[in-house]
């Protein structure tokens, strides 16, 4: 089946020239659209995971802290990749440098996730946006993800969704906070697009899982039959449930020595793999 399923990709993913991350020539033939060099840096989510939402996990525990103690509404969550690297980059580079294109190469990979973890799904949604945030993006990347993902496994994708009030983004807020400040923020505009449907909620990240829980406790009200999540990518969590450094998680996969620092600013570095570099330095976001 998946044999099947790749080939499909093969011909909807069109050969093209350059890497879409580092910009360098594609000497061979890519539906990803990523070169095998930054394709091998990306760090997938496949060691020790919370059983719940997927959720890296630092240490051996089956569940991590934010599904130990919270109510989830979600039955289940998944992510391909761990948010760092260069699969954090790609997802920066998607949601805030206007580089909508990447939606491709984000889509490729989460329909083979898709396909091993055979969600039912009658509908897909996406995360809303509020006025605000859309009006300053120009753009929902969740919309772009979701959309496309629909349109390649031949399922509707129902935008009955909205965002009620403007918040902070997660990623501005302590751990504390985070869990609490989109409650109450979502809401389903038309009951009977969701009743009786299995719902799969397509976004980039999946950070706490706040965002997510939310928006399944409003689909569950409206009637839905099943709510599962889909992202690109999700970050480790340790076992206080703060995110992980970058530098551990790139220690943790290459070793101690394979390792190279890259500087964002002043304030701020990034880690690849030793072996890695920006073949083309216009790619290079942290110069």
């Amino acid at each position: 089946m998946l044999k099947i399923f790749t080939k499909i990709l093969d011909l909807i993913f069109p050969e093209q020239f350059t890497c879409n991350f580092c910009g360098e020539e594609l000497k061979e033939h890519s539906t990803s659209g990523l070169c095998e060099d930054c394709e091998s840096a990306l760090i997938k989510n496949n060691g020790n995971k919370c059983q719940k939402c997927s959720s890296p996990i630092l240490d051996e525990s089956k569940y991590c802290l934010n599904c130990q103690n919270n109510k989830r509404y979600f039955d289940s969550a998944s992510s391909v990749f761990i948010y760092t690297g260069v699969a954090k980059t790609l997802i920066n580079r998607f949601k805030t440098s206007n580089q909508k294109y990447l939606y491709k190469t984000l889509v490729y990979y989460m329909l083979n996730e898709f396909a091993e973890k055979n969600f039912p799904a009658d509908i897909l949604v996406s995360v809303p946006m509020s006025d605000k945030k859309l009006k300053k993006r120009g753009y929902n990347q969740s919309v772009l993800l979701a959309g496309e993902l629909a349109k390649r496994l031949n399922v509707s994708y129902c935008d009955c969704l909205i965002k009620t009030r403007d918040t902070l983004g997660q990623h501005e807020l302590p751990r504390a906070e985070r869990l609490t400040n989109l409650n109450g923020a979502f809401s389903v505009t038309d009951k009977n697009l969701v009743k009786g449907k299995s719902v799969v909620i397509i976004d980039d990240t999946f950070t706490t899982g706040s965002t997510v829980s939310e928006i399944a406790k409003e689909l569950y009200k409206a009637g839905a039959a099943s709510v599962n999540a889909l992202c690109f990518a999700a970050t480790k969590l340790k076992a206080d449930g703060e995110s992980v450094d970058d530098e551990i998680i790139v220690k943790e996969k290459f070793g101690v020595k394979n390792r190279k620092k890259y500087k964002k600013d002043k304030n701020s570095s990034f880690y690849l793999p030793e072996s890695f570099s920006f073949k083309n330095p216009h790619c290079n976001p942290y110069i």
